[in-house]
Formats: structure tokens, C-alpha cells, sequence
């Protein structure tokens, strides 16, 4: 993990001169109304830590990395690929898969009472042994410095058998400056809920977004009761 972040530090300090305009995120877990300039490029590392009991995260945590390259590829359409990587304790490191992701603005910035953007998803593991589609309605809305926005998301996942899966994220940040941004997000499914505190710093050539991120329901299926999220993000 410490070679993977001076690598990370390696590339951001090589790329900075070149960096003009990026997807610049305000959440974590919640998508908000924008896609990538036409022609533009991004790189974005996501870095997740879950821990399945809150008093006893040393030894027990995995720890996800996600590679992102997002390409704006019209004035209403971006797309993205995934590489995927992950750390389980005790167990070597390792690809898990990829995700190819494509955003479509609709209409233009207040144009409609909510703003929309519609999300598709579609991931696999490394043997191509598991499928997941994943679409999202993103729905927000800017009030003076204060930005809202709702994502209901369906997720319909086939490996043995089909399953559907039904989930939300909802968020809501206060711009405190051009440079910093802070709010609150919520996520969850049918079992459980979580409740994140969001922060972002930065302008749209290089920004950083992290949530620690806590379970506040009943844990039914034995899912992470914490969540750590960073997301750096280095516009090309």
C-alpha cells in the first residue's frame, strides 16, 4: 500500500503541469450533476477502507483501489474504464476486476427544476465468472453555495442466478471557498444505512474528496459497520 501511494504521489507531481480541467467531486458516494468537457481526460484514484467491526479495525480491514481514466466525449456524454484491486487481510494483493461507466447529461443546468443525469454501469470480476449492471438517476440541485442531490440506484447482479438490488445516496455540501467544500452524504439498501462526513479540497485540475463513513442501522447481512473513502482526482 505505501509504494502504491508514492506511486500515486509519483504520477501527480509528473502530471501537474499538464492538468487543465477535471471532473472535480464534492462526495464520495454520491454522483452529481456533471461529466467531463469534450476532448478533456482525468485520472482518478479511489481508495477505500471497510472494516466489519468499528473497535477493531487493525488486522481486520480490507482495503480497495480503484483506477480510474474518464474521457469526455461530447458536450453530454463521458465514459470511463475501472481497473480494480484489492487487500483482504492476511491474503495477497490483488485484481479483482474492472467497470466500464458511462454518463448522459439531459438538457442543460437549470433547465428543469432538477438538474438529471442518467448513470450506467457495467462491471465484471477477472474471469469473467460474474456480471453486475448498475444504473443510477442522478437528480441535483444548486441553491446559492449549497448543492443537493439524490441518486436511487438499481443494481441487477448475475453470477449463479439473477439478483436485483435497490439502493440510494443522497448528499448535501456547503461551498466554504473556491478551494474547500464540506457536507454530509447518506447511503444504504433495504438492510442497512450509513452515514458519511464528506470533505473536498481543490480547484478542477486537482482536487481530493474523503468521507469516514459509519453504519447507523441494524447490521442484517453482516456488511462493513465502517467505511473509509478518499478519491484524488488529476485532470490531463
Amino acid at each position: 500500500m505505501k509504494r502504491l501511494l508514492q506511486v500515486s504521489v509519483i504520477l501527480v507531481l509528473f502530471f501537474l503541469p499538464l492538468s487543465s480541467y477535471s471532473d472535480m467531486r464534492s462526495y464520495v458516494w454520491t454522483y452529481e450533476y456533471m461529466i467531463m468537457e469534450p476532448g478533456r481526460a482525468e485520472i482518478e484514484h479511489y481508495l477505500t477502507v471497510s472494516s466489519q467491526n468499528l473497535k477493531s479495525i487493525k488486522g481486520q480491514s480490507s482495503i480497495e483501489h480503484k483506477l480510474e481514466v474518464e474521457v469526455g466525449m461530447t458536450k453530454h456524454f463521458d465514459f470511463s474504464i475501472y481497473q480494480k484491486f484489492v487487500q483482504l487481510p492476511e491474503k495477497s494483493f490483488q485484481y479483482t476486476g474492472f467497470d466500464l461507466r458511462a454518463r448522459f447529461l439531459i438538457g442543460e443546468k437549470n433547465q428543469f427544476l432538477l438538474d438529471p443525469l442518467i448513470y450506467v454501469e457495467y462491471g465484471s470480476n477477472a474471469t469473467f465468472s460474474a456480471h453486475k449492471l448498475e444504473t443510477k438517476l442522478i437528480l441535483a440541485k444548486d441553491i446559492g453555495r449549497f448543492n443537493f442531490v439524490f441518486n436511487p440506484i438499481l443494481e441487477i447482479e448475475y453470477e449463479d442466478e439473477t439478483e436485483f438490488v435497490f439502493e440510494y445516496a443522497f448528499a448535501t455540501r456547503y461551498e466554504f471557498s473556491k478551494l474547500f467544500r464540506a457536507g454530509v452524504e447518506f447511503k444504504g439498501d433495504k438492510d442497512v444505512h450509513y452515514i458519511g462526513f464528506v470533505f473536498s479540497h481543490g480547484k478542477e485540475n486537482l482536487w481530493i474528496a474523503a468521507a469516514p463513513t459509519f453504519m447507523f442501522s441494524k447490521n442484517l447481512n453482516s456488511k462493513p459497520e465502517f467505511q473509509f473513502r478518499m478519491i484524488l482526482g488529476l485532470g490531463l
